[in-house]
């Protein structure tokens, strides 16, 4: 058991130069996270459990609306420590440095009446920045992949008050499955359905919900 504190400072700025519709913006914050344990049997310390490390993040961004539609625009970069093992003594220690950099774009709306969107694409460059004597140093973070998306819709039915009908299509790309980044895992899409139905039982609200998840398996 450990306990542990951290001062964790976040700053911010907002300005709309051109009015309303538009706004930039720009961050800085600390994180305080629970520490990782070590879960490779082979190791010497397998279940250690690290203390909890301070996370960094830079962000800069753009709000902008334009007509039905409010879109985000962000850049990103987020460094924390990260586990490194040490072959002589077949240990781990959090010495490591992850680096995440990355840019976002959502989107969402109305298309027209009773129809609405929700969608995003983002890119993500997770590298080791620091390892053990250089090993895999550079490399993609696995388990990390480089591009996702995403884009739902949702369908108010005019003839059945209270139903609504969705779907959603997500994306991943190819990720790596090992540091040495020698192991691939393809990109796939998933194709999700679903409705909700809102009505009124003995005067109180209630909303039923179903659906199906990876429709096309």
């Amino acid at each position: 058991a450990y306990k542990e504190t951290a001062w964790t400072p976040e700053v911010g700025v907002v300005v709309k130069p051109w009015g309303d519709h538009l706004s930039l913006y720009a961050n800085y914050m600390e994180g305080l996270s629970q520490g990782d344990t070590v879960t490779d049997t082979t190791a010497a310390n397998v279940n250690e459990v690290f203390e909890p490390y301070k996370s960094q993040q830079f962000e800069l961004g753009a709000k902008w609306d334009i007509g039905r539609f409010r879109n985000t625009l962000s850049f990103y970069q987020i460094s924390k420590p990260s586990m490194i093992k040490d072959a002589l003594t077949n240990t781990y220690n959090d010495d490591g440095e992850q680096r995440n950099r990355g840019v976002e774009w959502t989107t969402a709306g109305e298309l027209m009446e009773n129809l609405r969107l929700l969608g995003g694409i983002s890119y993500l460059d997770a590298a080791y920045t620091k390892t053990a004597a250089g090993v895999n140093k550079g490399n993609d973070v696995m388990g990390i992949p480089h591009w996702q998306s995403n884009l739902g819709v949702e369908w108010d039915v005019p003839l059945q008050q209270g139903l609504t009908l969705s779907a959603s299509a997500i994306h991943t790309g190819s990720m790596y499955a090992d540091n040495a980044n020698t192991q691939e895992i393809p990109s796939w899409t998933e194709v999700d359905v679903g409705g909700r139905f809102t009505t009124t039982v003995n005067n109180r609200k209630v909303v039923l919900r179903g659906g199906v998840d990876n429709l096309f398996d």
